[in-house]
Protein backbone atom coordinates (compact mmCIF):
# COMPACT_ATOMS: atom_id res chain seq x y z
CA UNK A 1 0.00 0.00 0.00
CA UNK A 2 1.16 3.49 -0.92
CA UNK A 3 1.92 5.70 1.95
CA UNK A 4 0.73 8.25 -0.08
CA UNK A 5 -2.93 6.93 -0.18
CA UNK A 6 -2.82 6.20 2.68
CA UNK A 7 -2.18 9.52 3.96
CA UNK A 8 -5.12 10.95 1.63
CA UNK A 9 -8.19 8.62 3.17
CA UNK A 10 -10.35 10.20 5.52
CA UNK A 11 -10.18 7.15 7.15
CA UNK A 12 -6.67 6.94 7.84
CA UNK A 13 -5.93 10.31 10.06
CA UNK A 14 -4.49 10.13 13.10
CA UNK A 15 -7.27 11.81 15.37
CA UNK A 16 -6.67 12.74 18.71
CA UNK A 17 -9.56 9.86 20.96
CA UNK A 18 -11.17 10.39 24.24
CA UNK A 19 -10.29 10.82 28.08
CA UNK A 20 -8.40 7.50 27.82
CA UNK A 21 -5.28 9.10 26.67
CA UNK A 22 -5.13 7.40 23.65
CA UNK A 23 -4.45 8.73 19.84
CA UNK A 24 -5.32 6.47 16.71
CA UNK A 25 -2.65 4.96 14.52
CA UNK A 26 -2.74 5.32 10.63
CA UNK A 27 -2.79 2.15 8.38
CA UNK A 28 0.55 2.60 7.66
CA UNK A 29 2.31 2.81 10.51
CA UNK A 30 0.34 -0.18 12.53
CA UNK A 31 1.19 -2.23 9.04
CA UNK A 32 4.80 -1.79 9.35
CA UNK A 33 4.87 -2.61 13.12
CA UNK A 34 2.92 -6.09 11.65
CA UNK A 35 5.74 -6.54 9.45
CA UNK A 36 7.95 -6.73 12.53
CA UNK A 37 6.61 -10.05 13.75
CA UNK A 38 8.77 -12.86 13.39
CA UNK A 39 6.70 -15.41 15.57
CA UNK A 40 5.04 -17.21 12.82
CA UNK A 41 1.43 -16.97 12.05
CA UNK A 42 0.17 -19.39 14.19
CA UNK A 43 1.34 -16.93 17.24
CA UNK A 44 -1.13 -15.89 19.81
CA UNK A 45 -1.41 -12.21 19.36
CA UNK A 46 -2.41 -9.91 22.05
CA UNK A 47 -3.55 -5.97 21.06
CA UNK A 48 -4.15 -4.00 24.13
CA UNK A 49 -5.81 -1.29 23.08
CA UNK A 50 -7.33 -1.63 19.86
CA UNK A 51 -9.70 1.46 19.67
CA UNK A 52 -11.04 1.37 16.45
CA UNK A 53 -9.41 -1.64 15.09
CA UNK A 54 -6.67 -0.72 12.68
CA UNK A 55 -3.50 -3.35 14.20
CA UNK A 56 -6.28 -6.12 14.18
CA UNK A 57 -6.70 -5.60 10.58
CA UNK A 58 -3.25 -5.95 9.65
CA UNK A 59 -2.95 -8.43 11.71
CA UNK A 60 -5.36 -10.35 9.70
CA UNK A 61 -3.83 -9.03 6.58
CA UNK A 62 -0.72 -10.39 7.23
CA UNK A 63 -2.14 -13.92 8.14
CA UNK A 64 -2.49 -14.18 11.84
CA UNK A 65 -5.66 -15.66 13.24
CA UNK A 66 -5.38 -16.11 16.64
CA UNK A 67 -5.93 -13.09 17.68
CA UNK A 68 -6.95 -11.26 21.52
CA UNK A 69 -8.02 -7.50 21.73
CA UNK A 70 -8.90 -5.04 24.87
CA UNK A 71 -10.50 -1.65 24.64
CA UNK A 72 -11.78 -0.06 27.41
CA UNK A 73 -14.00 2.24 25.87
CA UNK A 74 -17.58 0.49 24.80
CA UNK A 75 -18.30 3.54 22.23
CA UNK A 76 -15.94 2.54 19.26
CA UNK A 77 -16.79 0.93 16.71
CA UNK A 78 -14.84 -1.44 15.96
CA UNK A 79 -15.52 -4.78 13.45
CA UNK A 80 -14.04 -7.57 15.42
CA UNK A 81 -15.13 -9.89 17.62
CA UNK A 82 -12.19 -10.71 19.50
CA UNK A 83 -12.50 -7.58 21.44
CA UNK A 84 -13.11 -7.72 25.13
CA UNK A 85 -14.40 -4.60 26.03
CA UNK A 86 -12.96 -3.72 29.16
CA UNK A 87 -9.86 -2.88 30.44
CA UNK A 88 -6.07 -4.61 29.96
CA UNK A 89 -4.89 -3.56 33.26
CA UNK A 90 -7.77 -5.21 35.01
CA UNK A 91 -7.62 -8.65 32.79
CA UNK A 92 -5.89 -11.70 34.16
CA UNK A 93 -2.10 -12.05 34.29
CA UNK A 94 -2.39 -15.57 33.54
CA UNK A 95 -3.35 -15.29 29.95
CA UNK A 96 0.13 -15.60 28.06
CA UNK A 97 0.79 -14.27 24.40
CA UNK A 98 3.34 -14.58 21.69
CA UNK A 99 2.93 -11.72 20.22
CA UNK A 100 1.85 -8.11 22.11
CA UNK A 101 1.39 -5.09 19.84
CA UNK A 102 0.06 -1.87 19.60
CA UNK A 103 0.02 1.98 20.52
CA UNK A 104 -1.09 1.87 24.30
CA UNK A 105 -2.15 5.10 26.01
CA UNK A 106 0.19 7.76 27.21
CA UNK A 107 -1.57 10.06 29.81
CA UNK A 108 0.05 11.28 33.42
CA UNK A 109 -1.24 10.07 36.67
CA UNK A 110 -2.84 14.17 37.23
CA UNK A 111 -4.91 13.49 34.10
CA UNK A 112 -5.85 10.26 34.44
CA UNK A 113 -10.04 9.42 35.05
CA UNK A 114 -10.70 8.89 38.82
CA UNK A 115 -11.49 5.30 37.93
CA UNK A 116 -8.49 4.51 36.09
CA UNK A 117 -6.92 5.79 39.15
CA UNK A 118 -8.87 3.50 41.55
CA UNK A 119 -7.62 0.55 38.91
CA UNK A 120 -4.29 1.28 39.43
CA UNK A 121 -4.55 1.81 43.03
CA UNK A 122 -5.38 -1.68 43.15
CA UNK A 123 -3.28 -3.30 40.60
CA UNK A 124 0.12 -5.01 42.38
CA UNK A 125 1.75 -4.61 39.22
CA UNK A 126 1.27 -0.75 39.38
CA UNK A 127 2.19 -0.87 43.40
CA UNK A 128 5.07 -3.13 43.15
CA UNK A 129 7.11 -0.72 40.48
CA UNK A 130 5.51 2.57 39.98
CA UNK A 131 3.62 5.65 41.72
CA UNK A 132 1.60 8.50 41.08
CA UNK A 133 4.55 10.22 39.56
CA UNK A 134 4.81 7.58 36.65
CA UNK A 135 2.97 7.66 33.36
CA UNK A 136 -0.37 5.31 32.81
CA UNK A 137 2.02 4.04 29.51
CA UNK A 138 4.45 2.59 32.03
CA UNK A 139 1.43 -0.41 33.33
CA UNK A 140 0.70 -1.31 29.67
CA UNK A 141 4.15 -2.07 28.54
CA UNK A 142 4.97 -3.81 32.29
CA UNK A 143 2.43 -6.10 32.40
CA UNK A 144 2.27 -6.68 28.24
CA UNK A 145 5.97 -8.17 28.65
CA UNK A 146 4.63 -10.25 32.27
CA UNK A 147 1.82 -11.74 29.57
CA UNK A 148 4.52 -12.83 26.94
CA UNK A 149 5.51 -16.21 27.23
CA UNK A 150 9.75 -16.94 26.85
CA UNK A 151 10.73 -15.23 23.58
CA UNK A 152 7.74 -13.15 22.74
CA UNK A 153 7.88 -9.73 20.92
CA UNK A 154 6.37 -6.21 22.45
CA UNK A 155 5.83 -4.34 19.61
CA UNK A 156 4.85 -0.65 20.38
CA UNK A 157 5.07 2.95 19.35
CA UNK A 158 4.55 5.42 22.05
CA UNK A 159 6.62 8.62 23.21
CA UNK A 160 10.24 8.44 24.15
CA UNK A 161 10.22 10.19 26.97
CA UNK A 162 10.80 7.29 28.97
CA UNK A 163 14.00 6.24 27.70
CA UNK A 164 15.62 8.41 29.91
CA UNK A 165 13.21 9.89 33.03
CA UNK A 166 14.44 9.49 36.37
CA UNK A 167 10.10 8.15 37.15
CA UNK A 168 10.71 5.56 34.40
CA UNK A 169 13.25 4.12 35.99
CA UNK A 170 11.97 0.87 37.57
CA UNK A 171 10.47 0.02 34.22
CA UNK A 172 13.70 -0.17 32.39
CA UNK A 173 15.38 -2.02 35.02
CA UNK A 174 12.35 -4.62 34.28
CA UNK A 175 12.79 -4.31 30.92
CA UNK A 176 16.39 -5.20 31.15
CA UNK A 177 15.92 -8.01 33.36
CA UNK A 178 13.22 -9.71 31.29
CA UNK A 179 14.52 -9.36 28.07
CA UNK A 180 16.21 -7.15 25.02
CA UNK A 181 15.07 -4.76 22.67
CA UNK A 182 15.87 -5.57 18.84
CA UNK A 183 15.05 -2.29 16.96
CA UNK A 184 13.79 0.91 18.26
CA UNK A 185 12.76 3.44 15.61
CA UNK A 186 13.28 7.44 16.10
CA UNK A 187 10.25 9.45 14.58
CA UNK A 188 11.67 12.41 16.35
CA UNK A 189 9.33 15.01 15.94
CA UNK A 190 7.10 14.30 12.93
CA UNK A 191 3.04 15.22 13.29
CA UNK A 192 2.16 11.44 13.79
CA UNK A 193 -0.91 12.90 15.84
CA UNK A 194 -2.98 15.52 16.34
CA UNK A 195 -2.07 18.11 18.47
CA UNK A 196 0.72 16.21 19.93
CA UNK A 197 4.02 17.72 19.66
CA UNK A 198 6.49 15.00 20.88
CA UNK A 199 9.51 12.32 19.84
CA UNK A 200 8.20 8.94 18.86
CA UNK A 201 9.75 5.64 19.00
CA UNK A 202 8.50 2.09 17.55
CA UNK A 203 10.44 -0.22 19.42
CA UNK A 204 10.51 -4.15 19.26
CA UNK A 205 11.42 -6.23 22.61
CA UNK A 206 11.94 -9.73 22.89
CA UNK A 207 10.96 -11.57 26.15
CA UNK A 208 14.21 -13.77 27.29
CA UNK A 209 15.35 -13.98 30.92
CA UNK A 210 17.60 -16.70 30.31
CA UNK A 211 19.91 -13.76 27.85
CA UNK A 212 23.38 -13.08 29.55
CA UNK A 213 23.25 -10.42 32.38
CA UNK A 214 25.43 -8.61 30.71
CA UNK A 215 23.05 -7.91 27.34
CA UNK A 216 23.67 -4.70 27.23
CA UNK A 217 27.33 -4.69 26.96
CA UNK A 218 27.31 -7.11 23.95
CA UNK A 219 25.58 -3.95 21.69
CA UNK A 220 26.97 -2.06 19.30
CA UNK A 221 24.73 0.55 17.58
CA UNK A 222 24.91 0.54 13.60
CA UNK A 223 22.98 3.20 11.38
CA UNK A 224 21.86 0.51 8.97
CA UNK A 225 18.26 1.33 7.48
CA UNK A 226 17.73 -1.75 5.83
CA UNK A 227 16.23 -5.32 7.74
CA UNK A 228 16.86 -8.50 6.24
CA UNK A 229 12.73 -8.90 6.83
CA UNK A 230 11.39 -8.46 2.89
CA UNK A 231 8.60 -6.87 3.47
CA UNK A 232 9.54 -4.43 6.27
CA UNK A 233 12.09 -3.05 4.03
CA UNK A 234 9.74 -1.49 1.61
CA UNK A 235 7.63 0.01 4.01
CA UNK A 236 10.50 1.10 5.96
CA UNK A 237 11.52 3.04 3.10
CA UNK A 238 7.92 4.29 2.54
CA UNK A 239 8.16 5.46 6.38
CA UNK A 240 11.70 6.72 5.95
CA UNK A 241 10.67 9.19 2.93
CA UNK A 242 6.94 10.52 4.24
CA UNK A 243 7.90 11.07 8.17
CA UNK A 244 11.67 10.94 8.57
CA UNK A 245 12.13 8.13 10.11
CA UNK A 246 15.45 7.74 12.05
CA UNK A 247 16.20 4.08 13.14
CA UNK A 248 18.03 2.54 15.60
CA UNK A 249 19.60 -1.00 14.66
CA UNK A 250 20.68 -2.74 17.86
CA UNK A 251 23.39 -5.58 16.74
CA UNK A 252 25.00 -7.67 19.24
CA UNK A 253 28.92 -7.18 19.48
CA UNK A 254 31.86 -7.89 21.07
CA UNK A 255 32.29 -4.05 21.78
CA UNK A 256 31.05 -2.42 25.13
CA UNK A 257 27.55 -0.28 24.74
CA UNK A 258 28.28 2.88 23.08
CA UNK A 259 27.98 6.47 24.62
CA UNK A 260 24.97 6.73 22.48
CA UNK A 261 22.87 4.30 24.29
CA UNK A 262 23.44 5.62 27.49
CA UNK A 263 22.30 9.01 26.61
CA UNK A 264 19.03 7.12 25.53
CA UNK A 265 19.13 5.54 28.72
CA UNK A 266 20.63 7.43 31.34
CA UNK A 267 19.43 5.98 34.46
CA UNK A 268 19.96 2.10 32.94
CA UNK A 269 20.81 0.11 36.47
CA UNK A 270 21.79 -3.40 35.89
CA UNK A 271 19.72 -5.61 38.36
CA UNK A 272 22.48 -8.56 38.41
Amino acid sequence: MCISQTKNADHLLMIKKNKYGQYFTIEAIAEFMVSLVKQGKEAKVLEPSCGKGVFLKMLYKYGFKNIKGYEIDATLDNPYNVVEYESFIGSPLSECFNVVIGNPPYIRWKNLEDNLKRELAQSDLWNKYFNSLCDYLFIFILKSIEQLKENGELIFICPEYWLNTTHSETLRNYMCVNGFFSDIYLFKEAPLFESVTSSFIIFRYVKKKMYPHNIFKQYEYLNDLYRTHPKAISLEDNLLHDYGIHKIFLKRSKTILPTFFFTIISSLKLLM
